[in-house]
């Protein structure tokens, strides 16, 4: 997400600069109208983030970002498609099971929890950016209790 706004602007940012897909389907994507881009174009730190994620973008630092983000885009583009087939009944049974094995592997793969936590931990991290630079972070997750064998 970017630093200071929401995540609907976040994504519609970043949607915008990857240019996958023309600019009339992302503003519609995100229940947008010409008038109300123009609105947030107009908003000063909603253009600076626009800046920026552009300029990060378009960096050379940034070539593995770019194509994994791309390619998570277009996957999830195709995620209604992969869903139709594995509702079809007119599609044999096993090529929608494949299907629904195929969502459910990735499911898992952009879900995995991360190294040394579980996949039910709950809670959240807040990052809060305060005006100098300062950051304060909020780790609201549930720790693991470590308990000694029996």
């Amino acid at each position: 997400m970017i630093t200071g706004l929401g995540d609907s602007d976040s994504r519609l940012i970043m949607e915008l600069v990857a240019n996958i897909s023309p600019v009339p389907e992302i503003l519609a994507r995100h229940g947008l109208t010409a008038q109300g881009f123009k609105m947030k174009a107009r908003n000063k730190m909603w253009v600076a983030a626009y800046r920026e994620a552009r300029e990060k973008w378009n960096s050379a630092a940034s070539v593995q970002m770019r194509i994994k983000y791309k390619a998570g885009m277009l996957l999830e583009d195709l995620l209604p498609d992969m869903f139709i087939i594995a509702k079809d009944t007119s599609i044999p049974a096993t090529s929608r099971a494949e299907m629904t094995k195929q969502l459910g592997q990735l499911s898992q793969t952009i879900h995995a929890a991360r190294p040394g936590e579980g996949s039910d931990n709950m809670g959240a991290i807040v990052n809060i950016n305060i005006l100098g630079g300062e950051k304060v972070v909020v780790d609201g997750r549930s720790k693991a209790i470590e308990a000694d064998p029996v």
